[in-house]
């Protein structure tokens, strides 16, 4: 893998433990300083392309310019609903009062 980065550098290297397939057991690897950095802020991003995989806007449209509306509109969609579940934990709104993501659906015929 290649990273590039104006602000972290490689170094300083961090040992990490890794597991290890053909041993069966964990080792320790030099880890970069970057690579570490990118490993914690990584959760979030993972997330939300989980939940934009799951409830993406389907409609069959070869129009390039509708496919690319349609995905902004799915990452402002995803975006919101992951503001609305932060600030529900914030001011401790019971689970089930809370508003469950089911994203949206077009049927055109």
């Amino acid at each position: 893998m290649i990273m590039i980065s104006s602000a972290i550098g490689a170094l300083p290297l961090e040992d990490v433990e890794r597991w290890h397939k053909e041993e069966r057991n964990h080792k320790k690897v030099p880890c970069p300083d970057i690579v570490r950095k990118y490993n914690l802020s990584m959760g979030g991003v993972d997330i939300f392309d989980q939940l934009m995989e799951y409830y993406r806007t389907f409609l069959k449209t070869k129009k390039w310019t509708l496919k690319t509306i349609l995905h902004f509109m799915d990452i402002g969609i995803t975006n919101s609903w992951m503001e609305y579940r932060i600030e529900c934990g914030r001011i401790k709104v019971p689970k089930k009062r809370k508003i469950r993501f089911i994203g949206i659906s077009f049927t055109i015929g």
